[in-house]
């Protein structure tokens, strides 16, 4: 499953992923921190990127099988770091849900496409 804004929130209220939300009325730009991840894969880890927001929720994640790949901070200490992307292997699938709109940038597209790659088993450990 990759779920992009809404789908990020469906994927949390059907259990999906397992987060708590906070409400993020901010449309555009967001600068977000990577973490290594298959999702980050041609990226440099230790640069922050601009991702494309429309609104779409902040995410805590709630249990330690799940992943967070990209990081934003909404404010000054001491507002916590939420999680923009998590990531989870549920059963014997994978989960991924975005914040905001990796869709919406030309340097943000090969997240998508990782994404996509990653829940299908294409790339990351088997």
């Amino acid at each position: 499953y990759v779920g992009i804004c809404g789908g990020a929130t469906t994927a949390n209220q059907y259990g999906l992923v397992d987060c708590t939300t906070y409400k993020f009325n901010v449309r555009g730009p967001v600068w977000v921190k990577l973490q290594p991840h298959p999702l980050t894969d041609g990226y440099d880890t230790g640069r922050m990127v601009l991702f494309p927001h429309a609104s779409g929720p902040l995410f805590v994640p709630r249990s330690e099988d799940q992943q967070t790949v990209l990081t934003f901070d909404v404010g000054d200490p001491p507002l916590p770091t939420f999680s923009h992307t998590v990531v989870r292997v549920l059963g014997k699938g994978r989960v991924v849900v975005f914040s905001g709109h990796p869709e919406g940038s030309a340097d943000t597209r090969p997240m998508l496409r990782n994404a996509v790659m990653w829940t299908a088993r294409i790339i990351g450990d088997n």
